[in-house]
C-alpha cells in the first residue's frame, strides 16, 4: 500500500515503513511498526492476538509469541505517548486482543503520481477435500500452479500476491471482504481440490472483494495425466473474467509442462511442499524427492 494513515499529531507511511510526529520522522521498530499497520487498517476493529500472531510471524516461525507481542505493544505504546490504563489510540481488550480507538484518517502519499492502479488478486490455498492430510502436498502444489500461471498471465494489467503471503491465510476461515482489506486485492480465487489415485476435482471460485459477488465458479474433472493442461485452463478461465486482461487471457499461451512423466512430477510437487517447510529436516527430504523425481526424468529441469 501506498496510503499514510494520519492520527492525532503522528502520520504513518505504510509504503516507507516511517512513522512521523509533527512531521519528525520517530524510530519505530519493525513489530510496533506492523502491529500499528494493522490496527489502523482497522480502526475500531477487535485484532485478536491471533490476528497479530500471523501478521508477524509465519506459522513456519517459533518464538515466544506472548512475551514478544507484548514487548511490541509496550514499545508500541512507549513512542505514541500512550497507556494501557488511560489509552488514547491503543485500548487493550482482556483475552482478546487490541483495538484502535483513535480519530485516524487515510490520504495518498506525498508525491504519489496518479497513475491508474492495477487490479490486484489473491489466490488463497487450496482446500484438500481428500480426507488425506498427506495428500496436503497436492492441493499446495496445485495453489502454487495457479498462482504462477495467473502472474505470467498479463502482469502489467494485473497484480498477483505472492504465494508465501497467500499461505498464510490457509485454514484461515476469515470472510473474503476481510481478507480483501488485509491484502489490498481486487479479487479473490477460492478452490478445493479431491485427489484419487486416477482423477483430479477442483472447485473454483472467483470473487470481487468489494462485494463478495461470484465473477466465476466452475469444477473441473480431469485424469491425473492432464492435470497439467488443467492447471492452465484454470488459469486462463479465470483471468478471462476479469474485466482488465479477459481478452488477453483467452488467448495466451500459457501451458507449462515441466515432465510429461507424471511419478516424476508427482515427486516433484512432494519435494516443493516440503522444501516450504524450511526446516532441517524438511529440506533432507526435498532433496530426496528431487532426486528421485530425476529418477523418474532425467531431464526433469525443476527437479535439479
Amino acid at each position: 500500500m501506498s496510503d499514510v494513515f494520519r492520527f492525532g499529531c503522528f502520520e504513518l507511511d505504510l509504503a516507507a515503513g516511517h512513522l512521523r510526529k509533527r512531521g519528525i520522522k520517530i524510530i519505530l521498530r519493525q513489530q510496533p511498526c506492523q502491529v500499528l499497520a494493522l490496527l489502523l487498517e482497522h480502526p475500531g476493529q477487535v485484532i485478536t492476538r491471533d490476528d497479530l500472531r500471523r501478521r508477524l510471524w509465519t506459522d513456519q516461525v517459533f518464538v515466544d509469541f506472548d512475551n514478544c507481542l507484548n514487548i511490541a505493544i509496550a514499545r508500541l505504546r512507549t513512542v505514541l505517548g500512550d497507556s494501557a490504563e488511560h489509552p488514547r489510540f491503543i485500548e487493550t481488550l482482556p483475552k482478546r486482543g487490541y483495538r484502535f480507538i483513535g480519530d485516524v484518517s487515510r490520504i495518498p502519499a506525498a508525491g504519489e503520481t496518479r497513475l491508474a492502479r492495477k487490479p490486484r488478486l489473491a489466490v488463497l490455498p487450496f482446500l484438500n477435500l481428500s480426507g488425506d492430510p498427506g495428500q496436503e502436498y497436492f492441493s499446495d502444489a496445485m495453489t502454487d500452479e495457479i498462482i504462477t500461471i495467473l502472474a505470467s498471465l498479463a502482469p502489467e494489467q494485473l497484480a498477483v500476491i505472492a504465494r508465501t503471503t497467500a499461505m498464510h491465510y490457509k485454514g484461515s476461515r476469515k470472510h473474503v471482504a476481510r481478507i480483501g482489506r488485509e491484502l489490498g486485492v481486487d479479487y479473490i480465487v477460492e478452490g478445493a481440490l479431491h485427489h484419487t489415485e486416477e482423477h483430479v476435482a477442483v472447485n473454483i471460485q472467483l470473487i470481487q472483494t468489494s462485494d463478495q459477488s461470484h465473477l466465476f465458479a466452475r469444477k473441473y474433472r480431469e485424469t491425473l495425466r492432464d492435470i497439467l493442461h488443467m492447471q492452465s485452463s484454470i488459469a486462463q478461465d479465470i483471468g478471462a473474467h476479469i474485466p482488465s486482461i479477459g481478452d488477453k487471457a483467452r488467448g495466451e499461451q500459457v501451458a507449462r509442462r515441466p515432465s510429461g512423466n507424471m511419478a516424476a512430477y508427482n515427486e516433484y510437487i512432494r519435494g516443493r511442499y516440503e522444501m516450504w517447510k524450511w526446516t532441517q529436516e524438511s529440506i533432507a527430504k526435498a532433496k530426496q524427492h528431487f532426486e528421485a523425481a530425476l529418477a523418474c526424468d532425467p531431464r526433469f529441469a525443476l527437479a535439479c
